[in-house]
């Protein structure tokens, strides 16, 4: 006798036997029912959720038969394979003529979208004025790409993904039915892995039943499915909370050399990271979850999901990676070093307030300086009164004494690299050798009148002729800002920035701090 899998041998033959779609179901009985049907149905929805299914039991019940492959007048097509404008032109020849059994001619067309524009112009006019007898169901896991005008014509039912209680609850009821032992928590990792479809849930217990031959049990669900249990996800986020390196790589080589792929493994650990949330938040209940929070009761839910955004940012870049091993491995050492990162928005944002606060001291000292200079003007007034001659003279030695107390202007970063352009002219004038050498030149920081300055990308040899230039460096920075300032020259590193596109430039990295907070704190930008 040949096998027949799951998926077929549990198909469900009627409305009341499809799971999780029962928004669907209760209103396509009720037209049938009230013989309210429409011409044209489109079924869309995520694979593997039961539409074709629906499809055939809505087409039985319109013409009351038993068997689907037997009728006439029930013409499955699939536009996959039969997408061009020749097979929907003998579609159109064939709808007028009459059912040869049933009440109704219904054709089920799979995958709709793929047919050719020309194809869905040609089916256009008979879709929306079809004979009497004529019934289409259209099925589609993408009908975004679906005509507008095609959608408009026809009566839409939206598929459901199944939950994980849905998919368990059924899993539980096949294994019984097949005297099948089974352990509790491997149907869930079934179920995660099916992802909301039935078809693949039955596919992978499929392949579950054939590996294990007693009973289904945790780790041989694990091995054959390629997934990761909750417990090792635990060691794993343990090892991020405490910056353990060494055992979170450790981990992670042996779940990558097991065969567990680099996608599956960030999938089931954002599943994990969003159970370990619920929890902390009160609305799931884990035993080994809770024990965990209550011993680490430093983690909050924000760090929770800082983590989260760092993997689900990492899980976009997946596909377009190449050696995905090391990229998951650099990961998992950032986020063991996460409180060593800083959002540049965050870094951006300090440092503007602070020069705000910084530039509304500097108006108030101007300010007071005003008040000053007024007083003295008035007292130099008054002077004058007594002696003409004398008044000169302290006028002029006045004048003198005000010039020489100035106090030096401080200066924020912001003006200082606004004048960058400005001062590397300066040197280029004075030395033309300094100034090819400042090509890296980051500006870093500034403190009153101190200059601290990077150099990237240097040798040895570059960064002592940068250092015996440093009188020329500093006579730029003081000419061009009109002050007099410490200059300190350190040595940077290599940092590679990936910017093909500048169109893709976030306000971040438009800022004219960006780079100088880059250096600051050692980053690098991630796309």
């Amino acid at each position: 006798m040949v096998y027949k899998v799951l998926a077929l041998k549990w198909r469900p033959q009627n409305f009341d036997q499809i799971i999780g779609q029962d928004h669907i179901t209760l209103a396509l009985k009720n037209a049938i029912a009230f013989n309210r049907l429409s011409h044209a149905f489109t079924f869309s929805g995520p694979r593997g959720v039961g539409k074709t299914t629906t499809a055939r039991i809505l087409a039985k019940e319109l013409n009351q038969i038993e068997d689907i492959n037997s009728s006439f007048d029930i013409i499955e097509m699939d536009a996959a394979s039969n997408r061009g404008i020749d097979e929907i032109r003998s579609l159109r020849e064939n709808v007028s003529l009459a059912p040869a059994h049933g009440k109704y001619k219904i054709y089920i067309i799979d995958e709709v979208h793929m047919l050719t524009k020309e194809a869905f112009n040609a089916l256009l006019k008979t879709l929306e004025e079809p004979p009497s007898h004529t019934i289409f169901i259209l099925a589609t896991t993408d009908s975004h790409k679906m005509p507008a005008t095609i959608l408009s014509r026809t009566q839409r039912y939206d598929f459901r993904r199944l939950g994980m209680s849905d998919i368990k609850k059924q899993l539980i009821i096949i294994l019984k039915s097949e005297n099948k032992k089974f352990c509790d928590q491997s149907l869930d990792l079934i179920a995660r892995k099916a992802d909301g479809s039935m078809r693949d849930a039955l596919g992978y217990l499929d392949q579950v039943i054939n590996y294990c031959e007693n009973e289904i049990d945790l780790k041989s669900v694990q091995k054959i499915l390629g997934l990761v249990s909750d417990k090792i996800y635990l060691t794993i986020f343990d090892s991020i909370s405490k910056g353990d390196v060494n055992n979170n790589i450790t981990v992670l080589n042996n779940i990558i050399m097991e065969g567990v792929s680099v996608h599956d493994f960030i999938s089931g650990f954002n599943n994990f990271l969003r159970s370990l949330l619920h929890c902390k938040i009160g609305k799931d209940s884990n035993v080994e979850q809770e024990k965990w929070l209550e011993e680490n009761s430093n983690i909050d839910e924000l760090y929770i999901i800082r983590i989260m955004e760092l993997i689900l940012n990492f899980e976009l870049k997946v596909k377009q990676l190449k050696q995905v091993d090391l990229a998951l491995e650099l990961l998992m050492i950032r986020l063991c070093n996460y409180h060593q990162f800083t959002n540049i928005s965050d870094i951006l944002k300090d440092l503007t307030d602070n020069e705000k606060l910084h530039n509304v001291d500097i108006e108030q000292n101007q300010t007071q300086k005003s008040v000053l200079q007024v007083k003295q003007n008035k007292t130099v007034k008054k002077n004058q009164i007594d002696s003409h001659t004398s008044n000169e003279n302290e006028k002029s030695i006045n004048e003198t004494s005000v010039e020489k107390k100035t106090e030096k202007k401080e200066f924020t970063l912001e003006e200082i690299l606004n004048k960058q352009e400005d001062i590397i002219n300066y040197i280029d004038s004075k030395n033309s050798k300094v100034s090819s050498l400042l090509e890296n030149m980051i500006i870093q920081s500034i403190r009153k009148y101190e200059i601290t300055i990077k150099i990237n990308n240097v040798s040895d040899f570059i960064y002592e002729s940068i250092l015996n230039g440093i009188d020329i460096i500093k006579d730029g920075f003081d000419t061009i800002l009109n002050n007099d300032f410490k200059i300190i020259i350190k040595k940077g590193s290599k940092i590679e920035l990936k910017n093909n596109n500048d169109n893709n430039k976030s306000k971040d990295e438009e800022h004219p701090l960006f780079m100088n907070v880059l250096e600051k704190f050692d980053g690098e930008i991630i796309r």
